[in-house]
């Protein structure tokens, strides 16, 4: 309001000080002012009132109350002020700009309601496609856990991993893109509630192995040996980030304990190290969210050609 105002001033006289004149350049060479200023000229009390010749008791009693939204039950008509002085100013000038302006309003609320209304018209013909894929239903055996179908060689290595919710949701995204293999350290946590809620039965179908931390390092060098390149996700020296990363087609992510990263004994054994980069003052993101990105950026990479 007060840049309004000091614009306002400054406009009506033919010069000001310089300091003024500042400040109102400054104001007219920003968007996101002039958007500010809009506002505040369709404000009734800054656009065009004038104390003198507008003020009347409609104005005061019925209009100002309408104006500001209060209980409608404050308002006194000008009829009640007309029957105790017949021959009182009741009406000004203002009324007449005021009834304008509530016309307005009154044709922008309908058009605002018309463009919902369209809308609304325009979202209910799309539907959701959260769908299996009907050659999968007719082929599927629902008496065999997990789904043989030829899988995208990605493996996922999450035995670092420690809460539940993070190996459901790893688990229901590497099912969605039709990954090779989930690891983890222990398939007690199959069972817990937290796992199941988050995984939303994606582990009848996601192909899992169970690789305890102590045997950790093995299986990571056989997967090497079997032709497939070990990826670490984590924020290192020599890391790549992401977007300048070219995935190998047959790739094993390995991902790290929440809060300590992948142990040094394990990151030396990977053929690349790639991080996600980030902005903001907190860099750090939830073990499952980097995960997911990286498996997005693989699908997109090797999977949509």
């Amino acid at each position: 309001m007060a840049q309004y105002l000091i614009s306002t001033v400054y406009n009506t006289v033919e010069s000001g000080p310089g300091h003024i004149k500042i400040v109102v350049e400054y104001m007219n060479s920003h968007k996101d002012i002039q958007k500010h200023l809009q506002k505040c000229r369709e404000y009734y009390f800054t656009n065009g009132f004038h104390a003198l010749n507008d003020l009347n008791l409609e104005f005061i009693f019925n209009n100002v109350i309408e104006i500001l939204e209060l209980d409608s039950e404050e308002r006194i008509s000008c009829t009640a002020f007309k029957r105790m002085n017949p021959n009182g100013r009741v009406k000004a000038g203002y009324e007449t700009r005021f009834e304008k302006r509530k016309e307005a309003r009154a044709s922008n609320r309908l058009k605002q309601e018309t463009k919902i209304k369209e809308q609304q018209e325009i979202q209910s013909d799309i539907l959701q496609k959260k769908i299996v894929p009907w050659e999968k239903i007719t082929s599927l055996d629902f008496s065999v856990k997990q789904d043989n179908t030829k899988r995208n060689p990605l493996i996922v290595v999450a035995s670092l991993i420690e809460k539940t919710p993070n190996l459901g949701g790893l688990c229901r995204t590497l099912e969605t893109f039709n990954a090779e293999l989930l690891v983890m350290d222990n398939f007690n946590v199959l069972k817990d509630p937290n796992f199941i809620a988050s995984c939303v039965s994606a582990d009848k179908w996601m192909p899992m192995k169970q690789v305890k931390v102590s045997d950790l390092q093995d299986y990571l060098l056989q997967l090497k040996q079997d032709g497939y390149s070990l990826i670490g996700v984590e924020q290192a020296t020599h890391s790549v980030s992401l977007e300048q990363f070219k995935f190998p087609k047959k790739s094993v992510l390995v991902l790290g304990k929440e809060r300590e990263g992948i142990p040094p004994n394990l990151l030396v054994l990977m053929d690349h190290i790639v991080e996600i980069p980030q902005y903001g003052l907190i860099r750090s993101l939830n073990v499952h969210v980097s995960g997911s990105m990286i498996i997005w950026e693989y699908v997109k990479q090797q999977v949509i050609q």
